[in-house]
């Protein structure tokens, strides 16, 4: 019996009660593989029984599918699409619009740009729950103008050349599968210290 562990981290009340039982059944695996050693750590430690059983296998991405070069034109075509002058500074993230992707603290980060007299663009590839919050926020923070959330593609690589940097500031990831695509793209990469996030960037 192999299990895949790829879960993030526990923060919900009733997790209190799911992981006692998730120690448990990892012990009775023949082999359990983990996403990161970050998460490793949280179930198991050297020493135990049952480490010599556990493994770290990464995410990974296709090299070639991510070649920067040639995304380059669909790059600035979407940004021309979304009306983003020549020469401004576009950062921002792909994911889920979800309260642990942590987006208002980019919204936040765009207020202070512009407050500075910095010509910055935040644009976001994704869709969900939080699209109202981030609008309204971005709104009251005077930057609406300065934002895109351009919902879901079928392709993020257009919308990742169409970056300066790729930021994720989630508040839970194992290893995230955004940033390595980011990163493939050759982009600049600023993540919150989470998960995998420390095996995945050197910081500076």
């Amino acid at each position: 019996a192999v299990c895949l562990m790829n879960t993030g981290t526990f923060e919900r009340s009733r997790d209190a009660w799911f992981r006692p039982l998730y120690a448990w059944a990892l012990r009775q695996m023949d082999a359990v593989v983990y996403g990161s050693e970050a998460q490793r750590a949280l179930w198991d430690r050297p020493g135990s029984s049952s480490w010599p059983r556990s493994q770290v296998l990464y995410n990974g991405v296709d090299m070639q599918r991510f070649d920067a070069p040639q995304w380059v034109a669909a790059g600035r075509a979407l940004r021309a699409e979304w009306g983003v002058p020549e020469g401004r500074f576009v950062f921002g993230s792909s994911g889920r619009l979800a309260p642990e992707k942590n987006y208002p603290v980019l919204v936040e980060a765009l207020a202070q740009l512009c407050g500075r007299g910095v010509d910055a663009q935040l644009l976001i590839v994704g869709e969900g729950p939080m699209r109202a919050a981030l609008e309204a926020l971005a709104s009251e923070r005077g930057v609406a103008d300065r934002m895109s959330l351009i919902g879901s593609r079928d392709d993020v690589r257009p919308a990742l050349a169409a970056l300066d940097v790729f930021v994720l500031p989630s508040t839970n990831e194992t290893f995230s599968n955004a940033a390595l695509e980011a990163m493939s793209m050759g982009l600049p990469a600023i993540l919150s210290r989470v998960g995998g996030a420390p095996e995945m960037v050197t910081e500076g």
